[in-house]
């Protein structure tokens, strides 16, 4: 639908307000002052501010393209005659404000991205500072407010034609049906034209996924829970994919391939399994400061593919405190040494569930 009138958001058309909805939002800011640190909700604060002018410079922006498209119909309408020229049977225009293309659904579109980007924003903000895993939610989940229904979907014919098929009295009551279908979908656009989200209710989700637990506590137990599972083969009883004997855990997850050219072995260290390991590895070297893989670890052993020619199945020290060497091997084992055997039983009972 283009825009045919100069206001393109009627100030009666605005999301009217619902007290109890908005009593919820408050409980929810109140609940979220609390459980948040000072550095997170000033970043939401802020975050949020940036979002509602973006939203706002959109609408100006869109209105005054929609003023213009205006001034341009008026203008032409008003030397029709003038700008009119006849060619056989057909009337064509020396000038046509056509260039001017401005559709509501181009604003909606928009307006949606940036309802995605900012709850991306937000939840971006939490994963990467805690490492815990958040669900990013389309924006429709904080304002599910379904479209009218046009009548034409519920004709058989063609919209061309459906009078064709219709008494009078049928027809005029159709007619009527698309006339109340017009004014409710105009007042439906307004009101996704006005939506402007509040962080709270986002804060609200990132909680509940957090299942009672607070941002330490779920990231501790993420890493644990991959750990396990990385360490683990479910199709045998959760048999241990690992041994561990003289300070040394030699886990058997990762996948070689000889090259049939070179007669040279690869490697490849981009596994769940494996890289969940490193994390946890990381986790137990920094006594749970790092909840997230050291970067020395990431550029140097989680290559796509790793070669033979570049000594990758030599001993790698690591610079760690508890976790001190990496070792790759043909057959797709992964040794990992530390600083003594009651490190590596610590690592073991606490993150790969191994019982002495």
């Amino acid at each position: 639908m283009c825009f045919n009138k100069l206001n393109l958001i009627a100030p009666d058309l605005i999301v009217p307000k619902n007290d109890s909805l908005l009593d919820k939002f408050d409980a929810i800011e109140m609940k979220n002052d609390t459980r948040l640190a000072e550095d997170d909700r000033q970043f939401c604060k802020q975050q949020h501010g940036l979002y509602v002018r973006l939203l706002s410079h959109y609408r100006d922006t869109y209105q005054s393209i929609a003023d213009i498209l205006q001034k341009d119909r008026e203008f032409y309408e008003s030397v029709t005659a003038e700008n009119t020229v006849k060619s056989g049977s057909y009337d064509y225009k020396w000038y046509d404000h056509s260039f001017v293309k401005l559709e509501i659904r181009d604003l909606l579109k928009l307006l949606g991205e940036t309802h995605d980007k900012f709850i991306r924003r937000i939840n971006g903000y939490f994963r990467d500072k805690y490492n815990v895993s958040i669900k990013d939610q389309k924006w429709t989940h904080y304002f599910n407010a379904d479209p009218p229904r046009d009548p034409h979907e519920e004709y058989p014919y063609s919209s061309y034609s459906y009078r064709k098929n219709m008494s009078d009295k049928e027809g005029d009551e159709f007619d009527a049906k698309i006339e109340a279908y017009k004014v409710a979908l105009v007042e439906h656009e307004a009101k996704l034209i006005a939506l402007e989200l509040d962080y709270n209710p986002i804060i609200d989700d990132i909680f509940l996924l957090l299942g009672g637990f607070n941002f330490e506590e779920k990231a501790d137990r993420e890493i644990r829970d991959a750990a396990l599972k990385a360490a683990t083969n479910p199709h045998c009883d959760n048999k241990e994919r690992f041994k561990i004997k003289n300070g040394k855990i030699s886990f058997d997850i990762l996948y070689s391939t000889k090259c049939r050219y070179s007669g040279l072995y690869e490697i490849k260290l981009e596994g769940e399994g494996y890289l969940n390991l490193l994390r946890a590895l990381t986790y137990f070297d920094s006594d749970k400061a790092k909840a997230s893989t050291y970067s020395g670890w990431l550029s140097n052993f989680t290559a796509y593919h790793k070669y033979e020619r570049d000594g990758i199945f030599d001993t790698h020290e690591t610079t760690g405190t508890k976790v001190t060497h990496f070792k790759y091997y043909k057959n797709g084992k992964f040794e990992v040494t530390f600083d003594s055997h009651t490190s590596a039983l610590a690592f073991a009972k606490d993150y790969l569930g191994h019982v002495a």
